[in-house]
């Protein structure tokens, strides 16, 4: 399989949102770039398939919504985790709702509309049951 060759202006094209080369410099979008491969490794041996002459983009789709769903939750104000599901005004509140996934990793990218997406792609990948890597399996440990 092929290596997906990032680059920071052209996935910018693909997310409009990021437009604002000042809010968002290549760096800052390179930065987020090196922490995705960290979950989605980019290298010819990856799991994910990257095989454009054949049309398989799906590494470079994880790639690409996991750029983005960092740089969304770095855009979030501190201490923000899940998307506001209420405010008030008068002696302001407000409350953070997560959407359920029955798994951290499944909360963990469901903060974001492209967390989302990483969460549907990465369904083809993801494995059920249990791995108990001790000598002795208790049901309660």
């Amino acid at each position: 399989m092929a290596i997906y060759d990032f680059s920071a202006s052209e996935w910018r094209s693909r997310f409009i949102h990021f437009q604002d080369e000042t809010k968002y410099p290549d760096e800052l979008i390179e930065n987020a770039y090196d922490l995705a491969v960290e979950f989605f490794p980019n290298t010819e041996n990856s799991p994910y398939p990257y095989d454009p002459a054949r049309g398989v983009y799906t590494r470079q789709r994880l790639i690409d919504y996991a750029v983005c769903h960092l740089l969304l939750l770095q855009d979030q104000p501190a201490n923000q985790v899940g998307r506001l599901s209420s405010a008030s005004e008068g002696s302001v509140s407000t409350s953070f709702d997560l959407p359920k996934a029955n798994s951290v990793a499944g909360e963990y990218w469901l903060q974001t509309k492209c967390g989302q997406q990483v969460w549907l792609l990465l369904q083809p990948y993801i494995l059920g049951g249990r791995i108990y890597i001790q000598s002795k399996y208790h049901p309660w440990c």
